[in-house]
């Protein structure tokens, strides 16, 4: 605010404020109800009692009181004689001796005082004769935190089950909601071990309940302890309203208000966040960096895909329940180039950055980009694109330091969400622009991973991870493209891959054991798992099969999870601080992305599996475990990995040392014709040989290499050396899609391929012609090939030269037969490979196995063999094949389905479903995952298990309107009539407008009775909520005999009293053991405006609280539906005249109309009014003779003329009904006025007058009142 010189235009303005202590809490753990055995040593334990404003220590008394058979009370103290009632926790010794009753109850109240303030706390403790009694003990709950009813968050209740007979075990636990309220609020089974999850989604506002613990020994003995959970209510009543509704994106500035909120007197302050989502289930886009003390924002919007935006306004109470309220607005796009954008944005960045305002910058950033995201048509041929987005980048980065991620996740979500929206686009990210994204999401991602994502922010920052793996710098060839780069971008995988752990950290954050996150982009599927003692032996998988099957106990110590056999003991209200022994839960983070560090020749052929292991938002280094972690890495299919795949064999020919030659096998192989080599030589002897030096100087050297064959292999990336190992992996198993690794340590893992060397075979190749004379004996090896072009035209000797066939067959087949007839015999064993080529004829008997390829016609009958071929045949066979493929074909080998079903379904699912039901019987088991659509007809009997999400709560709107009429009639009336009237008017009162059509019956000749509603409220004392609402006839009753009416004319509402304040609140979404936040941290921040609101004015007055009730008390508001406006004169003159003593007996006589017990005390008779409840006057029924439908047309008169004709005559009519209609109903209301005057019947109560007699005598006389009156005139008939 601004001041000027002279004092004579200044003014000036004093506030005081009173700054008072708050209450204190009291607070005994263990359950508002409890079950301790007669003799056994027992402690009630108050040390969780606080003051919220830690002014010193605390006093404590303890007393005890006798639960009588009927409910009252009776003096026990003495019984705590012995015991120190003057600490925060009373041990004491309950025997038959000192006094003790067994099989009885009793309540212990703890008082706890700090001067002249004082809090108490009770419980009822029942002690059993059985002295042996299994235990069932809470050992970490908050009873006196108010927890949030809010969609998808959970609180846990920790507990233990023990027997002090070693000879009784604890068979059963067993939890269960109290009487009249859901047990779906259960997150567990009702058997599972400790904790009980509570469903906080599934919890009504405003509401306490109460939880059972039942636990059964072997005998059948049973105790059981009773914890109470109390739920919050967020800010209602207030109104969200955006203006104006309509501009243009990037320069249009609009007003968000959020007005008219209110909530309990503790719940205060109230603070608002505001944002936007661009299409209806997109994730939700902050505007401001935390919440706001300010009920009005002003800001501008970015362009949309659809021109139409949400806009989402919520209103905070101080534990962090909230409301949201939902208003749509129209953001036209920006027409304007890229260059002009450039200069209109920089201009716009520059103010925004010189105020130091993050949350305005980071906005504004993401507005800027929605509207480039706009003029796409041309961005990646324009560098000065790309340029505005290194602009925009800088300028995100540089807003991120102003807003304090670390400290705030509403700052994180902010940063998070404008990064997402400039990168969604990766190829028209520079690679500094990738690099500074991925550096800001580093350092965000791992600064508020403690305190963890919602999962709108969550779905944020994966897709954003997403976008950068399809971008330059993370391409095919991408790690050697980042090493040439330089060290600074060496190591961006190593990055990538370090916020992937962290995103997963953040996830989970808050969980509780069982409870499993997860989110699924194109480049990255993320789960995260929290596991308790319940949940350890489960396999952790991603829904692509990659992930943990076999976790060993070994891994969870080393991540702290310490043993589930321990004695498990908590205590305190921090829910996850843990004691020497006691198992914690480990955290279990399974990520599958894009290879982020493979590189051309490396051998990977998978996806990055990332697996870690910790707790506490925090990751634990797992290495040289005793046991190995075993786990499943997928990839695609190769058919080289199959067990049987021959790999083949090649030959090459060295003519000189010059060469390298290339063999065609799957793995890469080469041979250096420059190396010296031993080679064989014809007799048998071997000598060491070199190629020539050039082609024709000397002998050339024939290479034949048998191909190596591949197998998958384990791997992991090594950080030091920046390379793939596989030092403590071993392979479990392997097949041509997939991998089983045992690994004793945990990292980045991906499966590889190796191959062993290839076998090798160096010789001289044939002389081009036969020697003169024979050799002396035969070669130790055949020669590779014929030596002559063409065989002799004789044999050269009548016997042959060798005494028989070689031992071994010859590297290859002969290009021609050796002798001019085939062999009398066959050799007597087949070759170990087949011939490259079929034969010209076949064989007479089959091979015992089939070719490694089909051959290129079929053979005339099939062959004989149990074995399928590895590849199929081009054409099919006429039958089929005795056994199935051990896995199906990549494409159908048929372009039709065959005619009939298969006798056994494929042992895996085809990759996309049928386009139709494959039968028209349902299957015997549900499947895993719902339909896309229901079924045409339902089934016979109900599904074994409840679906796993909840069906539409009531009081929602169907998406069609139902065809029967509800059981009851709705609580507030619809906004249209029902197309049809109903068949009978309503019994009670006339509806708030009137039908569109008249009635069937004939119009009546008097006017209806203008009904009138009397309003009032009455507060009560002693009383609960719960009992209050059960005896909600007793208010009926009594308030009837108030007024002197029938009890059916009376309605009313029951609503609790005043809260006792709490301070220290552990809610879902804040990290453990993390104070609430005090009422002076909520400041209101500066926010720069260029224009002043126009919703209303500029100074708002602080919401105002509600005026406190009498603590433990109700309050009734009712109404009185009364036929005129004199007895509603009357009930309201005898309402204003009634005291607090006349109520008492009212109550009093409806407590014993009704046989109720209940005992209340009046504390105030609130002001009474009433107000008219008007009807529609009579509706004109049509004359004989007028029906519209008998009129036909005459000639000459076309059909256009007489519909202008019968519009011009139907509004004429209207006109004159309408005014006829108001001039009867201001004679009729005038005449009311003069019969009923303002001066009606009242009657005095005096002291002493019997209530019932005076109700009685005025209704009396109200009655002679209304006889004495002249009836009405008729109604003037159209």
């Amino acid at each position: 605010v601004g001041f000027a010189d002279t004092m004579t235009i200044n003014s000036s303005a004093t506030t005081t404020i009173v700054v008072g202590s708050q209450v204190l809490v009291a607070s005994i753990l263990g359950g508002v109800e409890q079950a301790v055995a007669i003799g056994a040593t027992t402690e009630l334990d108050g040390s969780e009692s606080y003051d919220p404003d830690e002014e010193g220590a605390l006093a404590y008394a303890w007393t005890a009181a006798r639960v009588l058979d009927d409910g009252s009370r009776e003096d026990a103290n003495p019984l705590l004689a012995s015991a120190d009632t003057t600490q925060s926790v009373l041990a004491f010794t309950p025997t038959t001796a000192a006094g003790w009753a067994s099989d009885t109850s009793y309540e212990f109240t703890l008082t706890v005082s700090h001067g002249a303030r004082s809090a108490a706390y009770s419980v009822l403790v029942s002690i059993s004769s059985d002295e042996y009694m299994p235990r069932a003990t809470i050992t970490g709950f908050d009873e006196s935190v108010k927890y949030n009813p809010t969609e998808g968050a959970f609180t846990a209740i920790y507990f233990k089950a023990t027997s002090p007979d070693s000879a009784r075990t604890i068979e059963q636990t067993a939890w269960s909601v109290g009487d009249g309220q859901s047990a779906g609020l259960l997150g567990k089974p009702s058997g599972a071990p400790s904790p009980m999850l509570i469903d906080l989604g599934k919890t009504r506002p405003n509401a306490v309940y109460r939880l059972r613990l039942t636990v059964t020994d072997s005998i059948g003995s049973t105790s059981s302890t009773v914890v109470s959970l109390t739920t919050n209510g967020p800010p209602t009543s207030g109104t969200f309203a955006v203006s104006p509704y309509r501009g243009t994106a990037l320069t249009t500035e609009f007003e968000f208000l959020l007005d008219g909120w209110s909530d309990d007197v503790d719940d205060y302050p109230l603070t608002y966040t505001y944002g936007y989502r661009l299409v209806q289930d997109a994730a939700l886009t902050p505007l401001v960096a935390d919440q706001y003390a300010s009920a009005w924002f002003l800001t501008t919007l970015p362009q949309a895909p659809n021109v139409n935006i949400t806009c989402v306004g919520r209103v905070f109470d101080r534990y962090l329940s909230y409301a949201q309220a939902f208003t749509p607005v129209r953001v036209d796009p920006l027409e304007i180039s890229t260059e002009d954008l450039s200069a209109f944005a920089g201009d716009l960045l520059s103010a925004s950055a010189d105020t130091g305002d993050g949350e305005a910058s980071l906005s504004l950033v993401s507005n800027v980009a929605s509207v480039l995201g706009g003029t796409d048509a041309s961005r990646r041929r324009l560098s000065a694109k790309q340029e505005l987005i290194d602009d925009l980048m800088a300028h995100t980065i540089s807003a991120a330091s102003l807003v304090g991620t670390g400290s705030s996740a509403a700052a994180a979500a902010q940063v998070l969400s404008t990064v997402s929206r400039l990168t969604g686009d990766p190829d028209s990210l520079s690679e500094s622009s990738q690099t500074g994204a991925l550096g800001l999401l580093s350092d965000v991602v791992g600064g508020a991973a403690g305190t963890g994502f919602d999962a709108d922010t969550a779905a944020a920052t994966a897709a954003t991870l997403s976008s950068l793996l399809s971008a330059s710098l993370f391409a095919s060839v991408a790690a050697d493209a980042r090493r040439s780069l330089g060290a600074a971008n060496a190591d961006l995988g190593g990055q990538m891959a370090g916020t992937v752990g962290a995103l997963a950290t953040g996830m989970i954050a808050g969980a509780y054991g069982g409870q499993n996150r997860s989110v699924v982009t194109d480049n990255l599927e993320l789960r995260a798992f929290r596991t308790d003692c319940g949940t350890r032996d489960a396999a952790f998988r991603l829904s692509s099969g990659a992930g943990v099957t076999d976790l060993p106990a070994s891994a969870l110590d080393e991540a702290g999870g310490g043993s589930c056999d321990a004695d498990a003991r908590r205590r305190g209200r921090s829910r996850r601080r843990l004691l020497d022994g006691e198992p914690a839960d480990v955290d279990v983070k399974v990520a599958q992305l894009k290879n982020v560090h493979a590189s051309e020749g490396d051998g990977a052929v998978s996806d990055l599996l990332q697996i870690e292991l910790g707790g506490e938002g925090a990751t634990v280094k797992v290495d040289n475990l005793a046991e190995p972690i075993v786990f499943d890495i997928p990839f695609d299919y190769d058919p080289t990995l199959e067990a049987d795949y021959d790999p083949g064999t090649d030959t090459e020919t060295c003519f000189n040392q010059s060469q390298v030659l290339t063999f065609n096998c799957d793995v890469p192989t080469t041979f250096d014709c420059g190396e010296s080599r031993e080679v064989t030589l014809p007799d048998g002897s071997t000598m060491t040989f070199e190629a020539p030096v050039y082609s024709g100087d000397g002998v050339p050297l024939d290479v034949t290499v048998t191909c190596p064959a591949k197998t998958a292999a384990c791997s992991f990336w090594d950080n030091v050396t920046r390379s793939w190992s596989s030092d403590g992996c071993s392979v479990v198993a392997n097949t041509a899609s997939g991998v089983t690794c045992a690994c004793t340590h945990l990292t980045d893992f991906a499966a590889s391929t190796i191959a062993a060397d290839a076998d090798v075979v160096v010789g001289f190749p044939p002389s081009p012609a036969p020697s003169t004379a024979p050799t002396p004996g035969p070669t130790p090896k055949p020669t590779p090939r014929p030596t002559t072009s063409a065989p002799s035209p004789a044999p050269t000797t009548a016997q042959p030269t060798t005494p028989g066939p070689s031992p071994s067959p010859t590297h290859r087949p002969t290009y021609s037969p050796t002798t001019p007839e085939p062999s009398v015999s066959p050799s007597p064993e087949p070759t170990p490979r087949p011939t490259p080529t079929p034969t010209p004829e076949p064989s007479v008997t089959p091979t015992p196995r089939p070719t490694p390829a089909p051959s290129v016609s079929p053979t005339p009958s099939p062959t004989v063999s149990h074995q399928p071929t590895p590849q199929p045949t081009p054409r099919p066979t006429p039958r089929p094949t005795p056994m199935p493929t051990p896995r199906p074909t990549p494409t159908p080998t048929t372009p039709q389905p065959s005619p009939r079903p298969t006798l056994r379904p494929t042992p895996r699912p085809t990759p996309t479903p049928t386009p139709l039901p494959t039968t028209w019987q349902p299957t015997a088991e549900p499947s895993l995952r719902p339909t896309p659509r229901p079924s045409y007809r339902p089934t016979r009997s109900p599904t074994p298990q409840p679906s796993p999400s909840p069906t539409v709560p009531p009081g929602d709107p169907t998406a069609s309107p139902v065809f029967a009429p509800t059981p009851q009639p709705s609580r507030t009336p619809t906004l249209r009539p029902s197309p049809r009237p109903t068949p009978a008017p309503t019994p009670l009162r006339p509806t708030l407008r009137p039908s569109p059509r008249p009635t069937a019956a004939a119009p009546t000749f008097a006017p209806s009775p203008i009904p009138y509603v009397v309003t009032g409220g009455l507060s009560f004392s002693g009383v609960s909520l719960a009992e209050a609402l059960e005896a909600e006839a007793v208010f009926v009753v009594a308030v009837a005999i108030l007024c002197g009416v029938d009890e059916n004319a009376v309605t009313v509402t029951i609503s609790a009293a005043a809260r006792r304040l709490l301070e220290e609140a552990l809610l879902p979404g804040r990290s453990p053991g993390a104070p609430m936040r005090r009422k002076s941290d909520y400041v209101p921040t500066a926010k720069p405006t260029t224009s002043s609101p126009t919703l209303q004015p500029t100074n708002y007055a602080p919401t105002a609280a509600p005026t406190s009730v009498p603590e433990g008390g109700v309050v009734v508001a009712y109404e009185v539906a009364v036929p005129s406006l004199s007895e509603a004169e009357a009930v309201s003159s005898t309402i204003s005249s009634t005291t607090v003593a006349d109520v008492d007996a009212a109550v009093a006589t409806a407590v014993t109309a009704n046989n109720e017990t209940l005992a209340v005390v009046a504390t105030a008779v609130g002001a009474v009014d009433f107000a008219a409840t008007r009807t529609r006057a009579p509706t004109a029924v049509p004359l004989p003779g007028d029906d519209a439908s008998s009129s036909a047309s005459s000639g000459g008169v076309d059909a256009a003329t007489l519909g202008g004709a019968a519009a011009a005559g139907a509004v004429l009519l209207l006109a004159v009904v309408a005014y006829v209609v108001y001039r009867r109903r201001t004679v009729v209301a005038k005449e009311e006025e003069e019969r009923s005057p303002r001066n009606s019947p009242r009657i005095d109560v005096e002291e002493g007058v019997d209530l019932k007699a005076v109700k009685a005598a005025a209704r009396a006389q109200l009655a002679q009142t209304l006889a004495d009156e002249p009836p009405p005139p008729p109604p003037s008939r159209l």
